[in-house]
C-alpha cells in the first residue's frame, strides 16, 4: 500500500441525523442507519461543507507531557464526533 493512503474509522450514532425522505431500498434497521448517515454526507458534500467535519481543533490532552497535539493524534487517534 503506498505509504500516502489515508485511512478513517468512523463510529456513527444514526440517532443524530435527521431523518431522510425516504430510505431507498433498505428494509432492515442496520441499513437504514447507514443510510441516514450516506444521506447526511451526501448533503454536506453537495453544500460543500463536508470538509470542516473532518478538521479537528488542537487541544490539550494533558496525558502525556512535551509533546505536540499530533503525536498525541498519532498515538492515540481521536473521536470524530458531527453534531
Amino acid at each position: 500500500m503506498p505509504e500516502d493512503d489515508k485511512h478513517l474509522i468512523v463510529e456513527s450514532y444514526p440517532a443524530i441525523y435527521p431523518e431522510p425522505l425516504d430510505y431507498g431500498d433498505c428494509t432492515d434497521e442496520h441499513c437504514k442507519d447507514a443510510w441516514k448517515a450516506l444521506q447526511w454526507m451526501l448533503g454536506k458534500a453537495n453544500a460543500g461543507t463536508l470538509g470542516r467535519y473532518f478538521q479537528i481543533d488542537s487541544l490539550p490532552f494533558r496525558r502525556v507531557e512535551n509533546i505536540s497535539f499530533e503525536e498525541q493524534v498519532r498515538f492515540e487517534g481521536w473521536i470524530f464526533g458531527v453534531l
